[in-house]
């Protein structure tokens, strides 16, 4: 049987159960949490997530923890009262500052890529001028000799 990915809406025969909200942030299989995705969707999903549960708490230091910890077990209405602030806005919030992250990665790729064209670059140039030393060296050697 083929179904549609519940992100990329392609038609696939393989789909995996994902958690929208995942797991490590207290997310269940309920049927409000659940979809089916195609696995490469679901990879990227999951890659996703570890990078914003490796992160998160890296950029905001030790109460990113003591959240983590607050958020898994609490009731939304539960959350708002006692911290001032929902779930959805700390999702935002940690949306925000997971594509601030991957922007300052991605500018950090295109300057190594930058530096390595530029290191081809030089070594093409390099590469040209001894060959043209070569060339050079084979015909003062080929020169007949008085």
């Amino acid at each position: 049987m083929i179904g549609l990915c519940g992100i990329c809406g392609k038609p696939n025969s393989y789909l995996h159960r994902d958690r929208r909200l995942p797991g490590f942030m207290g997310g269940t299989y309920s049927q409000g949490n659940s979809r089916y995705i195609c696995p490469n969707c679901h990879a990227e999903k999951t890659a996703h997530d570890r990078f914003l549960r490796r992160e998160v708490p890296k950029k905001l230091g030790h109460e990113a923890n003591q959240f983590w910890g607050m958020y898994k077990f609490s009731g939304d209405e539960h959350f708002q009262t006692a911290y001032g602030v929902s779930k959805a806005e700390i999702l935002a919030f940690a949306e925000s500052l997971l594509e601030k992250l991957l922007d300052a990665q991605e500018r950090q790729e295109n300057y190594i890529r930058q530096v390595n064209n530029e290191a081809l670059d030089r070594l093409h140039t390099e590469a040209l001028h001894m060959n043209k030393i070569k060339n050079k060296i084979r015909e003062y050697s080929l020169k007949p000799r008085t």
